[in-house]
């Protein structure tokens, strides 16, 4: 009806009156009523659309109702007939010229089906194979989209974890390894065969003699909705094929009715809460791999000094030293910053800037500047960065560094060099990633 008649029509509106209206017409004995598609196309056609149409129905049936059933006989039948099937053929050649001219091949054939087995068999009986018909060329044109996002790899894309300068240099050099896949939409029989497939050739699954290059795998599922039971066996595969492969597996952001559904014992360590931390344990995972984190027992490791060796002494005196608690917030989320600090010891973590701080942007060690942003440009800080246990800092105001460029000038752009540098670090990893997503 609103294709025909190029208005939006109020649904909710009409059915409400619908209702009151078979509610009114019990009080007398009526019937139930309900909404004519069909009358109020021939009522637009007409161009009787003033409310003195409905007035003169309602006079125009109460008089049949006065006068008795024989005055229906007085109207000629051609007349009545034409008043049938005149709405019909119009809702006919509508519905021909949007899904047989216009529509696609399979709106054409599930048009043609619907129209035969109306007119053979049944109204109801057209409308269950449409409904079929249109849910079978669905799951099979859903089947075609590619549930996997995109797919990146460890040199592309990091943990919010700030790495030492060498162990950022040895995941940009061997970051391949690790593979990151980032699913969405529902896993179906269907989609899911497409995520095994793309795994296969991260594997090298694909040739008996194929030695792969990947060594981490992880899955992200923070945009999957759903999965059934064929998607579940397929991630058993997954996670079978990647211990024969010696492949480490993580599976990120899984929601809690999803892993109840993933109840294999093989994926049941395998869950972690958010991807940055799966991509921060694949990071770890290859760092030990590599033999490039041999001065760290369990991976992490507090990187002091390093980072802060690139200042020399002269220019260190020039920073005021702040020691923190656990849990101290050292930047609060919308306060205007007027410090620079350099981390010394300890971890500090950079959190959303919302209402339960539930949201890890960033985690920084030794060696990494904080509230950089702000400092140099004078906007208020968008997120709140606070100590995970205790740590040390050294900050410089804006006054400062003004004495600094002033009396020093060398020490000066040695340290906006540093900024520099380790800013374009971060962005050259952003622009990747996204050049990842754009692919």
């Amino acid at each position: 009806m609103e294709y025909v008649t190029g208005e939006r029509t109020d649904l909710d509106r009409e059915l409400r009156m619908a209702g009151a209206s078979s509610t009114l017409s019990a009080v007398i004995g009526g019937s139930v009523g309900y909404i004519g598609v069909g009358q109020t196309l021939l009522a637009r056609r007409m161009r009787a659309s003033s409310k003195l149409v409905a007035g003169a129905l309602v006079v125009l049936t109460a008089l049949t109702i006065a006068a008795g059933a024989d005055l229906i006989g007085l109207v000629p039948r051609f007349v009545a007939g034409a008043l049938v099937i005149s709405p019909g053929l119009v809702m006919l050649r509508s519905w021909a010229d949007t899904s047989l001219l216009r529509g696609t091949t399979s709106d054409r054939i599930i048009t043609i089906a619907i129209l035969l087995v109306v007119a053979f068999i049944g109204v109801l009986e057209g409308v269950a194979v449409g409904v079929v018909a249109a849910a079978a060329i669905f799951v099979w044109q859903y089947a075609l989209v590619d549930p996997v996002r995109f797919a990146a790899t460890g040199a592309t894309i990091r943990s919010s974890l700030d790495r030492r300068q060498h162990e950022a240099s040895t995941l940009r050099r061997h970051g391949d390894s690790i593979t990151v896949l980032t699913l969405e939409g529902y896993l179906f029989f269907g989609s899911a065969a497409r995520v095994g497939e793309v795994v296969r050739g991260h594997l090298g699954a694909t040739e008996s003699d194929a030695t792969p290059t990947t060594r981490h795998l992880v899955i992200d599922f923070r945009n999957v909705t759903g999965l059934d039971s064929s998607a579940d066996a397929e991630l058993v595969n997954i996670a079978r094929l990647a211990d024969d492969r010696s492949v480490q597996l993580w599976l990120a952001s899984v929601r809690p009715e999803i892993r109840e559904a993933l109840s294999d014992e093989r994926l049941s360590d395998r869950f972690v809460p958010d991807i940055d931390r799966a991509l921060e344990a694949a990071e770890n995972a290859l760092l030990v791999d590599l033999r490039a984190d041999a001065d760290r027992e369990d991976g992490t490791g507090t990187g002091e000094g390093d980072g802060i060796g690139d200042l020399s002494p002269d220019l260190l005196d020039w920073f005021e030293q702040i020691d923190l608690d656990e849990g101290q917030v050292l930047i609060e989320a919308g306060a205007r910053n007027q410090h620079l600090y350099l981390v010394t010891e300890g971890s500090l973590t950079v959190w959303a800037a919302d209402q339960h701080l539930d949201r890890r942007l960033r985690c920084v060690l030794p060696g990494a500047f904080l509230g950089e942003v702000g400092f140099f440009s004078g906007e208020a800080a968008s997120a709140s960065v606070v100590a995970d246990a205790a740590a040390s800092v050294l900050r410089i105001d804006r006054r400062r560094l003004e004495e600094l460029e002033a009396a020093e000038p060398q020490l000066a752009l040695q340290l906006l060099r540093l900024v520099l540098l380790r800013t374009t670090e971060r962005l050259s990893s952003t622009n990747a990633l996204i050049a990842d997503i754009l692919r």
